[in-house]
């Protein structure tokens, strides 16, 4: 699936494998991504604030530059290789309640 710049707000995607697909610049407020594999989906600029991606596999997937900040990343059960943009980065380490001491 190729989308760019397309609304998807409340979508119910659950379940599907939408491994390789890309979102930009699109808007998937309050979409459901329970149990998707997410793997290598590219969803740069988009707004992800409010979905869901309880037990979702995120393996190589690209958040950079997207809307994150209503995001609960401790729901997928899968996180390696995830990209993300400098600005998201204290939002990523805050949801996984992880602290960085300076030297």
């Amino acid at each position: 699936m190729s989308c760019y710049r397309t609304r998807f707000l409340e979508a119910n995607f659950t379940g599907q494998d939408l491994e390789g697909s890309t979102f930009e610049f699109c808007d998937v407020r309050g979409a459901n991504f329970n149990k998707c594999n997410l793997t290598s989906v590219k969803f740069v600029g988009s707004n992800l604030n409010g979905a869901s991606i309880r037990n979702a596999s995120l393996v190589c997937t690209n958040l950079a530059h997207s809307e994150i900040e209503e995001l609960d990343l401790t729901q997928a059960d899968a996180l390696s290789d995830l990209m993300i943009s400098a600005e998201q980065r204290d939002y990523v380490l805050k949801c996984f309640r992880v602290t960085v001491l300076n030297p």
